[in-house]
């Protein structure tokens, strides 16, 4: 038995002493321990919960499960996928050596190189939107709006903050 794990029958009937122990008595000794093990049974059942809560994260793998473990425990088909992103375009300084040549529209096409580059602000790079997918299978599409609303708060629960942007894609 573990360290919260209580047998509540056993140390009742332990408590009898031996020459009074009958049936009458230990059926009033349960009655009596009745509450204490109903609050035994809450702090068990809270305390399974904040382990579960404490052993899942924002990590990927860890949100797929609890939304696995949640909404389709049999297939375990929900996973999470990255937005589109898009990748800067650097330019180098002179003494890096490294340079990009960046043509008018009139130089267009340059020889030696494929496609023109384009240049981005910051705010053009990185997410193109949605900064990951969660992709939930068509068997479990039929979920009534509490269930989703359920699914976006869990996962606003376990999402990594600097992660704003998602969204639901079923396939």
């Amino acid at each position: 038995m573990g360290f919260f794990e209580v047998d509540h029958n056993k140390a009742v009937w332990e408590g009898i002493p031996v020459d009074e122990r009958e049936p009458v008595r230990f059926a009033w000794l349960k009655a009596l321990i009745a509450p204490a093990k109903y609050v035994y049974n809450l702090f068990v059942a809270n305390r399974n919960k904040n382990l579960y809560e404490v052993g899942h994260n924002g990590q990927v793998f860890s949100l797929e499960n609890v939304l696995n473990d949640v909404f389709d425990p049999i297939s375990r088909g929900i996973y999470i996928t990255d937005g589109v992103f898009a990748d800067a375009v650097y330019i180098f300084v002179d003494i890096e050596e490294k340079p990009v040549y960046i043509a008018t529209v009139g130089e267009l096409p340059v020889t030696g190189y494929d496609a023109p580059q384009f240049l981005f602000t910051d705010m053009e790079t990185g997410s193109m939107g949605f900064q990951f997918i969660i992709h939930v299978p068509t068997g479990v599409e039929a979920l009534p709006i509490y269930d989703v609303l359920r699914v976006r708060g869990l996962v606003e629960k376990y999402r990594l903050p600097s992660k704003t942007l998602y969204t639901l894609v079923y396939y």
